[in-house]
Formats: C-alpha cells, structure tokens, sequence
C-alpha cells in the first residue's frame, strides 16, 4: 500500500509540474553551488523562484564566532541591521541564520518540500553580534549549497 502511495504522490507531482525530488535527471536535479575560495559570501542563484535544499559553511577563518545568514534576495544585501520575512513577497530579507560551531555551520531542509526563495537565494558569512546584524568583511568560509 504505502509503495503505491509514493507512486501516486510522484504522478500527482509530476501532473503539476513538479518532478519528484531528488532527481538524477540534469534538468531538474539538484545542483551544488560552491565558492572555489574562502569567501564572505554567495549567490546561489540570482534569481527566483529557488529552492534551497541545504547550504553549509566550514573553516571559518578571521574569527571565531559568527553567522551564517540565508536571504530572499538576488544580490548580497548591504550590512547593517536585517529583518526577517514577514512574507515570501519581500525582497532582501532574512530567512535564515544559523551560528558557527566549532569553525563550520550549517542550514539543512530534512525533507520535502524544499524553502522556496521569491527572489533569489543567497548566503553570507557574517561577524555580526545576532542574527539581526549583517556586518561582512572580516570572517570567510568555505561555502557549499545545494539548490535548484
């Protein structure tokens, strides 16, 4: 029963346009953006819809603490003070942000669906105090991400 279940919830899917996930097809896998250097930041994809499956950053470098921030926009917003969504209709704001342990952190969606970004999806390496102080410029990482 639970077999035919899945079949259904992929053809359901797939009559909607949206292909099952994971997927090993090159058209609509997932795909692994990565900096080639330690780096303040990336641009996963500069333009929306995107769908953010997982983003890491490790070997902080320049510091000690610090944040790894996600946010709804196409380009890296500016620093200062953030906010977060108050709907997936708002450009630049912050949608995630997850403190570094021990020199790496990490934001994973476990599961179906994936966070969906209006805009775009972008992640930054910040030295701010919270997660509502964007300030770049001191701490790089090693940025991995994994999206369509």
């Amino acid at each position: 029963m639970r077999a035919g279940y899945a079949a259904l919830a992929s053809l359901l899917l797939m009559a909607q346009g949206n292909p099952p996930y994971p997927s090993s097809n090159p058209a609509t896998g997932v795909v692994s953006v990565v900096t080639s250097a330690a780096a303040n930041s990336l641009v996963i994809k500069p333009t929306g819809p995107a769908n953010m499956f997982s983003v890491y950053a490790s070997s902080l470098a320049g510091g000690t603490t610090g944040f790894l921030m996600l946010f709804n926009s196409p380009t890296v917003p500016a620093d200062g003070a953030v906010s977060g969504c108050a709907s997936p209709a708002t450009s630049g704001c912050l949608v995630d942000c997850a403190p570094f342990t021990s020199g790496a952190a990490q934001v994973a969606n476990q599961g179906l669906p994936p966070s969906v970004y209006s805009f775009g999806l972008v992640a930054v390496i910040s030295s701010g105090s919270t997660c509502g102080s964007k300030v770049t410029g001191t701490l790089t990482a090693f940025i991995v991400a994994k999206a369509l």
